[in-house]
């Protein structure tokens, strides 16, 4: 009984979510949540606690509310002064934190999102911290789009020094079987095409600044990503893509190198990667 209330928790832990915000400084992600109904069935505490930890990637559980992991404060300010920053998918989770994370320490950032709402809440954000910020709405995962993003940031700040590819996501999650040809082209267009075509645009650019810095986000889906084989593969590529760059780049003074987070904590997604409704197959 104890091992089935756990399962279910960790399969649908929002369910007993009450709160989720960021806090005034935006130095804390809060989170709490209920369950003393579970604990009043019966359930262990030692088995909610485990389950809780589980689904917060380790988080502290303090009665009945866990706060998660702290917001780092700024380490280096003025680190990046000078530079300029395109960051892509920097409408919302992983890029927006990238973003804000290097205008606050001194880049002046080039939000690149396919959205056009998110992508202005994003700036307008970024504008409070008094970060210097410019969007540019388009499709990454063409070559025109691409372009389009890099020359807004030589047209808004003159140039371009670091380009961060973080645009991508996996769309669903099923059986690798169970995958048309249209699905899985579709996630090669989300995941692969926008960093292979914004490495490429940004490489111009770079030669013209006398070197740069690519980082692309990959993921550790790429070698343990079951269910979503097409994201996961397109994951590997990036990784290729990177390894032979930093070779192929690196006469012209271009450092590119990967970062492959886990998962991570968010607010809800202001853009879908597909249906909120799960179909039969997922």
């Amino acid at each position: 009984k104890n091992a089935a209330d756990a399962k279910r928790f960790r399969e649908d832990p929002h369910s007993y979510l009450k709160e989720f915000r960021i806090d005034e400084d935006e130095r804390w992600l809060l989170a709490e949540w209920d369950v003393s109904g579970l604990i009043n069935r019966g359930v262990h505490p030692m088995i909610v606690m485990m389950a809780f930890q589980a689904v917060n990637g380790g988080a502290s559980m303090l009665g009945y509310q866990g706060r998660l992991h702290p917001k780092p404060e700024t380490c280096f300010p003025g680190r990046f002064a000078g530079k300029v920053a395109v960051v892509t998918g920097a409408a919302q989770g992983i890029g927006f934190e990238t973003a804000k994370r290097l205008g606050l320490e001194g880049a002046s950032v080039v939000i690149a999102d396919a959205a056009e709402g998110p992508t202005q809440d994003a700036l307008e954000h970024l504008e409070r911290l008094g970060i210097v910020a410019a969007g540019a709405v388009g499709d990454l995962s063409s070559l025109s789009g691409a372009q389009a993003a890099m020359q807004r940031a030589r047209d808004a700040f003159g140039g371009l020094d670091i380009l961060v590819n973080n645009v991508g996501g996996a769309i669903w999650m099923k059986p690798f079987w169970h995958f048309s040809e249209d699905e899985m082209r579709a996630e090669v267009d989300r995941t692969l095409w926008p960093t292979m075509m914004c490495c490429h645009a940004a490489v111009s650019h770079f030669r013209e600044r006398g070197g740069g810095v690519i980082v692309n986000i990959g993921s550790n889906a790429a070698t343990e990503g079951v269910y979503r084989i097409p994201y996961s593969a397109c994951k590997g590529a990036v990784i290729s893509l990177t390894q032979s760059l930093a070779v192929e780049l690196g006469s012209l003074n271009v450092r590119v190198n990967c970062v492959s987070p886990g998962g991570t904590v968010a607010l809800g997604r202001k853009t879908p990667r597909g249906s909120d409704q799960p179909d039969e197959q997922e």
